[in-house]
């Protein structure tokens, strides 16, 4: 912003010097009429005067305001450029030392006999696990402490719920939603400050539109498709299991800053002049954030999310608007910037999210940059990576087989070949789920890799999928890391 100095005026002493002689009274008073008038007139040009100067600098404000990032230029996007590093939370937990190979378990759970167990969800402080199996009768769900094994508080046994797949906690960990699978109805409702649950009944609806993620957004519960189509159906549940929302048709749903977006058609099908609505909300209490409306069924030009907001592009020859999660706009982008679209698929199991603390931009298709959100200033720049979606674990971005530190825009090492699921980082080194191929009627087996800057590991033969629910590692029902 440009500052104007507004020189101080000693308003002490408004008469000129040299003039009070001419301002000395006649006979008649005459010199004290001319000498006021004559202030008065110094005073009126000099108030004339510092109002020009406070609507010359706010005009000024305004314009840079209005411009925002016009300061930033195509010179500010030159691969190579670099500020210092920027401070960063991780965009996902990290997870424990991958520096060598973990040890024996940190803690198993047995089941009872005859079943099987396996890690289904959770956060850092509360893991879920699934039961299967015949033996007493035990199968369901248990709650166990993440940090010990033990149960959570009361022990919540779910009798007749079979294929357990996953298990979401609302924030304050007093219930849990569980997804079932060869079971009708398909939803439970875990209550774990109680040590009770209840079956909630499934809504019905074509199978190509059902619902295929949970996530838990503070007290509420989203049961989404994640690359909802035009007709995909997401649900959203209260606390205490009740169904309170359908989210308009296609929604497409950021847990992760607790967003959903949705395109609607204003007018009917068919007609001349039809007009569509893009809108963002808020999932927790269905705030409107931002709506564009217009002729085209895509708008907006491009669109993305990031840790503390959201950017939007109505058009290519608009520039490029950030927004807090309170919709307010905190800065403009240059035209020629496209925010870097999501990885099309995600793990629900890793450490890891397709939503960046930072907006990652293309400027003009050949650059990737780092933007910071208040500012629109470009805090580094590189040439832009070959693949187009982005998965972010830590502080690290994975675009194809290229790893970019999100603090300084440093390519590391390249993905070795044959990595294949990003399990999570320790902030240094990479763990990668590999699935080891095996024969028809074989049981399938799993392997562990770590890439980082000394060397490598690997902890083959695992007889269950490893798993990462709030950045500590699960193989099975034991905590690995």
């Amino acid at each position: 912003m440009t500052v104007i100095d507004i020189p101080h005026t000693d308003t002490g002493s408004i008469v000129p010097a040299g003039v009070a002689d001419d301002d000395a009274p006649d006979a008649h008073g005459r010199g004290h009429r001319v000498a006021l008038t004559r202030r008065r007139n110094l005073v009126y040009a000099m108030v004339v005067l510092v109002v020009v100067a406070v609507v010359a600098a706010v005009a000024v404000v305004a314009v840079n305001s209005s411009e925002g990032s016009s300061s930033a230029t195509a010179a500010d996007f030159r691969p190579g450029q670099r500020t210092t590093p920027y401070q960063l939370a991780p965009a996902t937990p990290l997870l424990g030392d991958l520096s060598k190979s973990p040890g024996r378990p940190i803690w198993r759970f047995h089941p009872p006999a005859g079943s099987t167990a396996a890690v289904v969800g959770g956060d850092a402080d509360v893991v879920a696990v699934a039961v299967e199996g015949t033996g007493s009768g035990q199968t369901g769900v248990i709650f166990l402490d993440a940090n010990t094994g033990t149960p959570h508080g009361r022990q919540i046994i779910i009798p007749g719920a079979h294929n357990i797949e996953r298990c979401v906690l609302s924030a304050s960990g007093a219930a849990a939603l569980c997804e079932a699978g060869r079971l009708t109805p398909n939803h439970i409702f875990a209550f774990l400050d109680v040590g009770k649950s209840v079956l909630v009944a499934a809504p019905r609806v074509p199978h190509a539109m059902v619902p295929d993620h949970l996530a838990a957004v503070g007290e509420r519960f989203v049961r989404f498709l994640k690359n909802a189509g035009p007709r995909a159906a997401t649900f959203v549940f209260d606390a205490a299991g009740q169904q309170i929302r359908k989210l308009p048709p296609g929604s497409k749903v950021h847990p992760e800053v607790g967003l959903y977006t949705y395109t609607s058609e204003l007018t009917g099908a068919g007609g001349p002049g039809r007009r569509y609505a893009f809108v963002v909300a808020r999932l927790d209490d269905d705030r409107e954030l931002y709506r564009q409306t217009g002729p085209n069924p895509s708008i907006p030009a491009s669109f993305g999310v990031f840790t503390g907001g959201f950017g939007v592009g109505p058009d290519h020859d608009s520039p490029t608007e950030l927004h807090d999660l309170d919709g307010a706009v905190t800065a403009e982008l240059p035209r020629n910037t496209d925010l870097l679209p999501p990885s099309p698929t995600l793990d629900a199991f890793t450490s890891t999210s397709d939503i960046p603390p930072l907006p990652l931009i293309t400027y003009q298709q050949e650059t990737l940059a780092a933007i910071d959100p208040s500012t629109a200033t470009p805090l580094w720049s590189i040439d832009r990576p070959d693949s187009t979606g982005v998965v972010v674990t830590g502080s690290l971005a994975v675009m194809g087989s290229t790893i970019i530190d999100l603090t300084t825009g440093a390519r590391l090492p390249a993905v070795p070949a044959g990595a294949e699921t990003i399990l999570g980082t320790d902030g240094t080194r990479l763990a990668f789920r590999i699935a080891e191929r095996g024969s028809a009627g074989v049981p399938p087996r799993w392997s562990i890799t770590a890439y980082g800057p000394n060397d490598d590991w690997t902890l083959p033969g695992l007889g269950a999928e490893p798993r990462v629910v709030g950045g500590k590692l699960y193989v099975g029902a034991d905590r690995r890391l």
